[in-house]
């Protein structure tokens, strides 16, 4: 027979507790669970799971049983709650779950031991007390008389009150096996026993307790805010009541991983963000997938914890993947790059509060060989940075184990560095450019080149930093603020560390005073962004067509302030923002075209933090073309999208990002769903797409396409339905010839062009170009009489640059223009092509508003002079160059659209004008 079988016996010792000692109870979990992550003990703690607390080492193979008491009178063996305890330690210690274990039973109060008396043994109980790290023979066996006795009592008792209701005899036979317990039984169960009496008042008890928690929380290896102390304790203790009363026991766990993820979400921002992506990679085990979001996520998390959580312990987890990632095939080389520099940062700097290395990267040659073997495998010259970085860590690796590689490789690694500069600085592509390579030569002085008396090395480099300032006011993106916090730093470490280093210190401290004003004028744009992005939110929440107008206007001045280096993620929300204005306003091609913006930039900005934002911009034009009817190019839209999607954005996204896909597969299942009935002729085209979705579509959006189809069988008037979801008819751009209609103004535009692949950029582009043009008058608030008959303006490819619109019959509702072809990113010929579009769209509304040249020049004069109209116009790049860089010639032509009819009823649908005033009565 098993000794599993004597829990038989057990009672249940749930009691409801006084709220003083429930509380007790809760603050000595705390303590243990503070303790187990401050000294890194990988313990598991069970909240009122057998006993009040119970703590596993699993590695360990290790069980302790806590009872935890609060009280105001003294205990001997004659105590009821001793004897209870010893019980229920006797049927743990039987209980076949912890048989393998090495288990410890603790009976913890903050209440002291009784004098002797009457027999109740108070003074054997303090023997024991005294000496439990080292019992004598003579001492353990007094201590199993008298703990046999009381578990005798406690059996006896058990048996009586079963033995009527024993049919099977279980009861019987446990009886017998417990009289038959061998003595060595009863001497490892005595030892296991140990006794904690703190000999603490008990209304001293919880202070005391809580000043310790206070106090254990400050050393927490987190990043700790010490005026909100109260408030972590607070969030814990509320964590282990919820697990205490969770009605699965299994769920009743704490964790050093709880603890972190917990802490941190009482932090920043990205505190919190940290908090997640920590709790969602810290489970894996094998990464056997590629995905470029995913990697530049861990890349985050790894980076914020070198310099914020340095003393975790969580460097080992993101080692652990880094490494996989290195070894991964599929790992792009840049990426590989990427990894192996954070992999060897994170174990050479493992104290950022000691100003020299402490860790050590021998023995990981191999890698390091890699990573400059391909070093023209890179994203942009940023990158050159880690370069750097990482030389001065291998010198330092060098200089601890002189064998780590030679000298003479590293040496010939840092000119190869100052070489690939020195090449770029002959013929920089702009100041921008320039300005970096000179910030990135001076570093290699800075930090290259041991030996050399470090105030000469200074002086030289900061002398390279001077020639940045003159060519500042030529640049676009560089600012200088970046290296001003850098060398702020270096300051920061030589007095933090008192590193006598005062000619060094007085000579920069002199280079950050002639850079404060250029410096300072970063956060000066970046605070004037954002207070226009927060005004623009105001204005969108209030509605209303001059509202909307308005918040486009602040995102368009935010956007130009934060196109800097240090602020392109603002940048690109900006753009994106405004692309989801104008698909508001009614104006689909602005939008999209502004989505396009999004998608080069995030692609052509060289960091790939921001290639998230491809996914961004993507959803922007997605919804734009589904907006606008344009169906088919949607569909090519979507499948785009989700590409981005699944390769940029991480799994533990946001919850705008999984809302934008849900929401987005929501419209493309509207398409799907309804195809059949608005274009027969498209159904085979349409079931090919549903299979290129595979099980995303059948599987995982199943759930979807199943409240679509209920939603559509639900219609009276299908067309109704779709109709409340767009603004022209959909599929309007399948057939020979392809018409976009939109009403601004009062006035109904219709572009008529071939329906091919550049023809499309080329219509899409002028089109676009015109609802800018057309949001920034309604803006103004000019009164214009556009008429009330469509504008029909007939679009060709020509070879001319620079051709003139042309009315047709004499008609001043029909018109003809032949647009050049641009399919590069050349910047001049682009601002002279949108020079030339917009003197077309110019005489154009003159003529059909029949304005003189005085009248529209003055409207002009006042759309670019205050509107900024041209800046607007033309973003980052031209509509064209960004088209055709974005979409594939090869996925126009698969879906065959140009030779399937045009839709029936193409004019039927009554466009909606979203920028004329509301009248009022």
């Amino acid at each position: 027979m098993s000794t599993n079988q004597l829990y038989i016996f057990s009672k249940n010792t749930d009691a409801t507790a006084t709220e003083q000692g429930y509380y007790y109870q809760k603050l000595k979990t705390l303590k243990t669970w503070l303790q187990n992550r401050i000294n890194n003990i990988s313990e598991v703690i069970y909240c009122d799971y057998e006993d009040d607390i119970l703590q596993r080492n699993f590695v360990e193979g290790t069980s302790k049983f806590r009872q935890i008491k609060l009280y105001s009178s003294t205990f001997s063996f004659s105590t009821e709650e001793i004897k209870k305890s010893l019980a229920n330690f006797f049927m743990l210690f039987t209980k076949g779950d912890y048989l393998f274990d090495d288990a410890c039973f603790v009976f913890e109060t903050n209440s002291s031991i009784a004098r002797e008396m009457r027999g109740n043994d108070a003074n054997l109980l303090k023997e024991w007390f005294e000496n439990q790290d080292d019992m004598s023979e003579d001492l353990i066996a007094r201590c199993k008389a008298r703990v046999k006795e009381i578990i005798d009592e406690y059996v006896k008792d058990g048996y009586a009150r079963q033995m009527a209701g024993d049919i099977t005899g279980d009861f019987l036979n446990a009886k017998i096996f417990y009289d038959n317990l061998p003595e060595e039984f009863w001497e490892k169960f005595i030892t296991s026993i140990k006794w904690h009496f703190e000999n603490v008042e008990q209304q001293e008890a919880i202070p005391e307790l809580r000043k310790e928690i206070d106090s254990l929380i400050l050393l927490l290896p987190l990043p700790i805010n010490s005026k909100e102390v109260s408030t972590y304790a607070g969030v814990l203790l509320h964590e282990i009541t919820e697990k205490t009363i969770d009605p699965v026991k299994d769920n009743r766990i704490l964790t050093n991983d709880l603890l972190d993820f917990i802490v941190l979400n009482q932090g920043t921002q990205q505190d919190k963000w940290y908090a997640e992506v920590y709790a969602k990679w810290v489970q894996v085990e094998l990464i056997d997938d590629f995905r470029l979001g995913e990697f530049y996520e861990m890349i985050d998390a790894t980076r914020h914890c070198r310099w914020n959580l340095h003393d975790s312990e969580h460097s080992e987890t993101w080692l652990k993947l880094l490494r996989m990632y290195i070894n991964l095939p599929e790992t792009i080389i840049i990426c590989k790059r990427k990894a192996i520099y954070e992999y060897l940062f994170l174990k050479m700097s493992t104290n950022m509060d000691s100003p020299r290395p402490t860790g050590s990267i021998d023995g990981e040659e191999e890698i390091v060989k890699f990573y400059f073997e391909n070093f023209n495998e890179r994203n942009s010259l940023f990158d050159l940075e880690d370069d750097i970085t990482l030389l001065q860590i291998i010198l330092a690796q060098w200089m601890a184990t002189p064998n780590f590689l030679s000298k003479d490789i590293i040496i010939g690694w840092q000119e190869m560095v100052e070489k690939y500069i020195d090449e770029c600085l002959v013929n920089p592509i702009d100041a921008d450019e320039k300005c970096l390579l000179l910030e990135l030569k001076g570093s290699c002085i800075f930090h290259f080149n041991i030996g050399i008396d470090k105030a000469k090395k200074v002086d030289e480099a900061l002398n390279i930093y001077r020639e940045i300032i003159p060519i500042l006011p030529e640049t676009r993106l560089y600012t200088i603020s970046r290296l001003s916090d850098i060398l702020g730093q270096v300051i920061t470490v030589f007095i933090r560390f008192s590193i006598n280093q005062d000619i060094v210190i007085d000579a920069i401290e002199q280079f950050l005073s002639e850079i404060s004003e250029h410096a300072d004028q970063t956060g000066k744009q970046h605070n004037a962004a954002h207070n226009l992005i927060e005004r623009g939110v105001v204005y969108l929440k209030a509605e209303g067509y001059k509202n909307f107008g308005r918040a486009l206007n602040c995102f368009h001045k935010a956007s130009g302030l934060w196109l800097l280096n240090d602020t392109k993620d603002g940048y690109l929300l900006s753009v994106i923002n405004i692309g989801q204005i104008y698909n508001a306003l009614g104006a689909n091609l602005a939008g999209k075209y502004y989505g396009l913006c999004g998608i080069w930039a995030s692609l052509n900005f060289g960091d790939a933090k921001y290639l998230k934002r491809v996914a961004d911009s993507n959803a922007v034009i997605y919804h734009a073309d589904f907006v606008q009817g344009s169906w088919m190019c949607a569909l090519n839209d979507f499948l785009n999208f989700l590409n981005a999607h699944h390769h940029f954005v991480a799994e533990s996204s946001t919850s705008s990002d999984r809302d934008r896909l849900t929401k987005s597969f929501l419209d493309l299942n509207l398409i799907l769903e309804t195809a059949e009935f608005l274009h027969p002729e498209l159904i085979h085209f349409i079931n090919f797409y549903k299979q290129c979705l595979g099980s995303f579509y059948s599987e995982e959006m199943n759930y979807l396409v199943t409240h679509m189809k209920t939603v559509i069988a639900k219609q009276q008037n299908i067309m109704d339905f779709i109709n409340l979801k767009t603004n022209d008819m959909p599929f309007n751009d399948v057939g020979q010839f392809r018409i976009i209609r939109f009403k601004i103004l009062g006035g109904e535009w219709r572009l008529l062009f071939d329906n091919t692949f550049h023809l499309n950029a080329i219509a899409e582009e002028f089109g676009a170009l015109l609802q800018i043009t057309l949001c920034e008058i309604a803006l103004f608030n000019s009164d214009l009489n556009f008429p009330a008959n469509p504008i029909l303006i007939n679009i060709e490819q020509t070879d001319v640059p620079f051709s003139k619109i042309k009315q047709t019959d004499n008609s001043v509702l029909k018109w003809q223009i032949g647009i050049q072809l641009l399919g590069e990113g050349n910047v001049q010929k682009t601002k002279m092509h949108y020079a030339s579009l917009a003197n077309n769209i110019k005489y154009l509304i003159s003529k059909v508003v029949g304005l003189d040249d005085d009248q529209i020049n003055s409207l002009y004069d006042i759309l670019h002079e205050k509107q900024k109209l041209g800046d607007k116009a033309l973003k980052s790049i031209g509509y064209q160059y960004a088209y055709l860089t974005s979409y594939r010639q090869e996925d126009f032509d698969a879906s065959q659209r140009r030779h399937f009819r045009q839709i029936d009823g193409r004019f039927d649908r009554e466009l909606e004008d979203r920028l004329v005033p509301v009248q009022t009565s």
